[in-house]
């Protein structure tokens, strides 16, 4: 996938294997762990509720190179939505 270009890992209900590589690596592996760490011990199930918004906001401010959200909105509030994340307690690690 080039660069920039938006895009999702949501394919379904069932499990998924996925090979991802990232050149240059940076420090993608440990966003993708935390992410992964994240979903599943707060339980943040599909990822489409507010909650889970919040932590994906504090997520991706702690690993800015690696996540942009989709489209100008979503990406102008970020900062706001990790800011209140951090306010309600709310920590990826």
């Amino acid at each position: 996938m080039p660069p920039v270009t938006v895009h999702t890992f949501r394919l379904g209900a069932g499990p998924v294997r996925a090979r991802n590589v990232h050149r240059p690596a940076l420090d993608f592996k440990p966003y993708i762990k935390r992410l992964c760490s994240a979903t599943n011990q707060r339980n943040l199930r599909d990822l489409s509720g507010i909650r889970a918004l919040l932590y994906i906001a504090v997520l991706v401010r702690e690993f800015p190179l690696h996540s942009r959200a989709p489209g100008r909105v979503l990406n102008t509030t970020l900062p706001a939505l990790a800011a209140a994340g951090r306010l309600l307690g709310l920590r990826t690690s």
